[in-house]
């Protein structure tokens, strides 16, 4: 790759130095929730990864980042801090490899919510 990847509205452009065709066998729309990750593959049909590891791992963690906080150990609360977070990239890493294992050669196409749309402010009702 010879430079970044500029995302546009309606693209997103990777600059490389030689061009290499690629065959996309499918595609797979995601769908990312808080305690699952859902695909669909119209050849494989609906795809489900739990993400409750996640969740669960970050209740543990944000309890010990309390306690270490509330008795003023701020090595303690980084040391968690950092543990915390190698674990997530650690479960995400290996989500990938198994997720691009299964599904080779496929455009993997992730929803991309404005949450500005999703949240309305409503002035009070005044009587």
């Amino acid at each position: 790759m010879v430079g970044e990847a500029i995302f546009k509205d309606d693209r997103v452009l990777i600059p490389f130095k030689k061009t290499e065709v690629y065959s996309v066998e499918r595609v797979v729309a995601w769908d990312s929730n808080e305690l699952s990750l859902d695909g669909y593959s119209p050849e494989i049909g609906f795809i489900r990864v739990d993400l409750r590891y996640l969740q669960s791992l970050k209740i543990v963690y944000e309890k010990k980042k309390a306690t270490a906080q509330s008795i003023g150990k701020r090595e303690l609360f980084e040391k968690y801090a950092k543990r915390e977070r190698n674990r997530e990239k650690d479960f995400v890493n290996k989500l990938v490899k198994q997720v691009t294992t299964l599904l080779p050669n496929a455009v993997h196409v992730v929803e991309d919510l404005e949450k500005e749309d999703m949240v309305a402010i409503e002035e009070p009702v005044r009587r």
